[in-house]
């Protein structure tokens, strides 16, 4: 939530993606899915007016690692610290989810489809196809071995989407082929809800 105000306050939109959202969307209890950070989707016009923001409300913005110095920049990727009690929550903010090479995914379009979630301090959740496709994207980055991601999918795949506005969008934004191993794997693993003809 005070994460929520001082982004709102600084009139930025941010999209809670991947674990967080997830874990309110999909899951019978937020608490059952384990996460490391809370990431966040901001275009990248407005990373830094976010990390100012975050840093303005008490938030600790971390230096660029080492690894990741040429990275951060390419990629748009930020971790801030933010005191919560005793503990400490991380949020990595981010303007694109790509980890080896940029994909057409257009993150304006996605920030725009995205809506407010009451459980999440009014921050956005990605529409039900876009959420499906950065997941998918994850997996890819990942060398589909996140283990969780595969229940995070299958959870997903349960509730009534469009399969081809999934595939018209998995096309646009070069994640055809990302798409069908996730597709083909969670067969194998034993999904239900994975319909033939998808």
């Amino acid at each position: 939530a005070r994460v929520a105000a001082e982004l709102t306050r600084a009139g930025v939109g941010a999209v809670v993606v991947k674990g967080a959202a997830i874990a309110e969307l999909f899951y019978p209890a937020p608490w059952r899915r384990e996460m490391v950070d809370v990431d966040l989707l901001v275009l990248e016009r407005d990373l830094d007016r976010a990390l100012t923001a975050l840093a303005r409300g008490g938030a600790r913005v971390e230096p660029v690692p080492a690894d990741r110095i040429r990275s951060y920049q390419r990629l748009g990727e930020r971790q801030v610290a933010v005191r919560v009690g005793d503990a400490t929550v991380y949020f990595e903010l981010h303007t694109s989810l790509d980890k080896v090479v940029l994909r057409p995914i257009p993150t304006e379009a996605v920030v725009d489809r995205a809506t407010p979630h009451s459980a999440l301090g009014q921050l956005l959740v990605p529409c039900h196809i876009d959420h499906l496709l950065l997941v998918v994207c994850h997996q890819a980055n990942s060398d589909f071995r996140h283990e969780i991601g595969w229940l995070d999918l299958d959870l997903m795949l349960r509730q009534p989407h469009d399969g081809q506005l999934l595939f018209e969008r998995a096309a646009r934004w070069k994640l055809q082929t990302a798409l069908y191993v996730t597709l083909v794997t969670l067969r194998a693993l034993g999904s239900r809800h994975v319909p033939a003809d998808l």
